[in-house]
């Protein structure tokens, strides 16, 4: 099997293999892991409830006040299951490195709590990733055609793996983008060769929507070349490492939409900088927004304080749309400002 790929196979290519293979794959099923079976759980609780979930954890005694005790026993069964799992779950990362635990009071209270009650009312534990050979190939070819500030630019992009925010959720955890490789090359109106505009090394960003009983940061990392305008240089680019950690939160009305914010830093590193570079913070802040399942929209923008090298303030604010044809095949319409430079491009995307 291993001769259907070339450079590298990633995992959702190796399952998209077998599942192609007759007989090779019979029943599936999918098994979550602690974490996600946490957060079902507490996402099926009333508020109520909720308040209560987030106490009992650390605090068995919670299971002798009126608030616990006037609920059905099936909820406090539920209840005390979704503390024990909290519970045991927190205390296994503190005990990666002790081969002989302590004694766990907090959960022998909490078990001898649950075996007085009946039954839990079942919950039923969707993972929020879906069947990786259900979700669109890895690698990506992209044209599009576009302006910048006036001037009419075809480009042509790929990527040689793997996934990002706008792209469908299925197959793929949703919220978070990996990407590797990616390149795109401009022939700009006038122009005799073409020029880049952008090539990524790795982009990773996570935008877990965070709740009271399992907070989680939204974080990102970016390195590679990006696009830096100037007015003597209109199509210059440079090398930029950023990274940020923040929160993102998640609404479900009038459309699901995680909202984030993620102050971070940024080097940039390049000969039209003074000093041939310039380090400063930088906050990001945007929403991801879900109008179908195959189509998704996402605004950002970032603010920057350069105070090493080249100093300064700048803005940059993207908006994207996504909107998926096929399972491998989509339309894009990209706006961008980039401290001071306008643009625009609608493109198609294939992938295999």
């Amino acid at each position: 099997m291993s001769d259907a790929f070339t450079l590298w196979a990633l995992p959702p290519d190796t399952i998209r293999l077998l599942v192609r293979q007759s007989g090779l794959v019979g029943d599936v099923t999918a098994r979550p892991a602690r974490g996600t079976a946490i957060r079902r759980r507490y996402e099926a609780l009333s508020p109520a409830e909720q308040r209560l979930a987030r106490r009992l954890p650390d605090d068995p005694t919670v299971v002798t006040q009126a608030a616990f005790v006037q609920l059905a026993p099936e909820r406090q069964a539920l209840l005390l299951e979704l503390a024990l799992d909290e519970h045991q779950h927190h205390r296994a990362g503190s005990l990666k490195d002790k081969t002989a635990p302590p004694p766990d009071p907090i959960a022998y209270r909490l078990l001898t709590a649950r075996n007085r009650l009946p039954a839990a009312t079942p919950v039923e534990i969707e993972p929020y990733a879906t069947r990786p050979e259900t979700g669109h190939a890895s690698r990506r070819l992209g044209l599009g055609l576009g302006q910048r500030d006036g001037t009419t630019f075809l480009e042509l992009s790929a990527r040689a793996s793997y996934h990002d925010l706008l792209e469908p959720d299925a197959g793929y955890t949703p919220d978070a983008q990996i990407e590797l490789l990616s390149v795109a090359l401009r022939r700009y109106k006038g122009s005799d060769r073409p020029s880049l505009d952008r090539l990524t090394l790795l982009d990773i960003t996570s935008l877990p929507p965070s709740n009271a009983l399992t907070p989680r940061p939204a974080w990102r990392l970016h390195a590679g070349w990006a696009p830096y305008p100037r007015s003597n240089c209109p199509n210059c680019a440079a090398f930029t490492l950023s990274g940020g950690m923040g929160l993102a939160a998640e609404t479900r009305w009038p459309w699901r939409t995680v909202w984030f914010g993620l102050p971070g830093l940024e080097f940039d590193s390049g000969n039209e900088f003074a000093g041939d570079y310039r380090v400063g913070s930088a906050i990001l802040a945007g929403a991801l927004l879900q109008w179908a399942a195959g189509w998704k929209l996402l605004a950002s923008a970032t603010w920057l304080d350069y105070r090493l090298g080249e100093t300064g303030t700048g803005l940059r604010a993207a908006m994207s749309q996504h909107l998926a044809l096929d399972r491998d095949l989509a339309l894009r319409l990209d706006w961008r400002y980039l401290e001071g430079v306008h643009e625009f491009q609608l493109g198609v995307r294939a992938y295999f």
